[in-house]
């Protein structure tokens, strides 16, 4: 797993999974950057997590969640959640109940981030820009920096917390709807560790070195970026 500490990446989702859907790579866009405080022994105190939403090329109101490889009974608190309808799912520290490991929503509902639509009702992307904002995660021990582990972000899809979307081959939570797995043109196999891809290895979300320029509505990516085809064929 990469150290994905004090860079800026970028996450880009398609919406559509378990179906392919117009593949532009653009339903939610963010950027983000990962910040550790370590105590004078070297280990984690809290975690930041600055994220830009980029765009939002999609109709549905979309959350965004992430889930890291700690104990949720670890979690002393979470500040900066916009969280709304999915509210009951968070315990008193801001970790989901119902999860072992600490997952958080970051936002329910992209709507009370962004906006995504003109008055006269067609798509805008990229959107009016948006400030950077920051979730911070406090451990009631600090932990070990590689004690965090996977860091690993999903889309929740419209409201529904069990529609929950990956970076390929990235596990889903606990809470994920599974039944969502094998449709469609999903082709993942949990048991060899095989998830949200296709059966070509084409993914639903995307996990970039770079702030993403991503491709208008509609324009398949690719057809944006010719070599996304044959590297995605290829396993990466």
């Amino acid at each position: 797993v990469a150290d994905l500490s004090g860079a800026t990446f970028s996450l880009a989702f398609e919406d559509t999974w378990p179906n392919k859907g117009d593949y532009d790579f653009n339903d939610f866009v963010s950027a983000f950057t990962l910040v550790k405080t370590v105590n004078r022994n070297g280990l984690v105190k809290d975690l930041k997590v600055a994220y830009k939403v980029l765009a939002r090329g999609a109709a549905y109101d979309n959350g965004f969640g992430f889930e890291i490889d700690i104990p949720r009974t670890n979690i002393e608190s979470t500040t900066g959640q916009v969280v709304d309808t999915l509210a009951s799912l968070l315990g008193a520290n801001g970790a989901e109940l119902a999860n072992t490991k600490a997952s958080f929503i970051v936002f329910d509902n992209i709507d009370d981030i962004s906006f995504s639509w003109n008055t006269d009702w067609t798509y805008i992307n990229p959107y009016t820009d948006v400030p950077w904002d920051t979730l911070t995660v406090t451990f009631v021990n600090p932990v070990q920096d590689t004690a965090i582990g996977l860091f690993n972000p999903y889309v929740i899809v419209n409201g529904d917390r069990g529609h929950e979307i990956h970076l390929p081959n990235y596990p889903p939570t606990s809470l994920v709807d599974g039944t969502k797995f094998g449709i469609g043109s999903d082709a993942s196999v949990a048991s060899q560790g095989v998830y949200y891809l296709t059966d070509d290895n084409k993914p639903w979300g995307l996990l970039l070195p770079i702030v993403f320029e991503h491709p208008i509505e509609h324009e398949d990516i690719t057809q944006v970026y010719l070599n996304f085809g044959a590297w995605a064929n290829s396993g990466g």
